[in-house]
């Protein structure tokens, strides 16, 4: 019963990161704002942090994350979206290069 409980938390907060639009913007999240121009609050920055961590393996542990000051989950936060923005630059030159798309 309580492993029923648990999963359906556990799949209540995969449905809450699946609607999530992921902050991607760089110069906005330097600014401490979101793309839409609204200051990042801390439980924002927080679930921008687990989306990103479905993806990436370098993000350190949920209890470190729960334990930083907001300034250094803004810039963790900005790390992993650098990181996140290389891979897909990457996989994209390297779909081009693959289909002779240099465009």
């Amino acid at each position: 019963r309580r492993d029923v409980a648990r999963q359906e938390v556990r799949d209540a907060r995969e449905r809450v990161l699946d609607e999530l639009k992921p902050e991607l913007d760089v110069d906005c999240l330097t600014e401490g704002i979101s793309s839409e121009g609204k200051k990042l609050t801390r439980t924002e920055l927080i679930q921008q942090i687990n989306w990103h961590r479905r993806y990436d393996e370098k993000i350190p542990r949920k209890g470190l994350i729960d334990a930083m000051k907001k300034e250094d989950m803004l810039t963790q936060l900005i790390v992993t979206v650098t990181r996140y923005n290389k891979s897909k630059l990457a996989n994209t030159s390297s779909a081009a290069s693959k289909t002779g798309d240099h465009n």
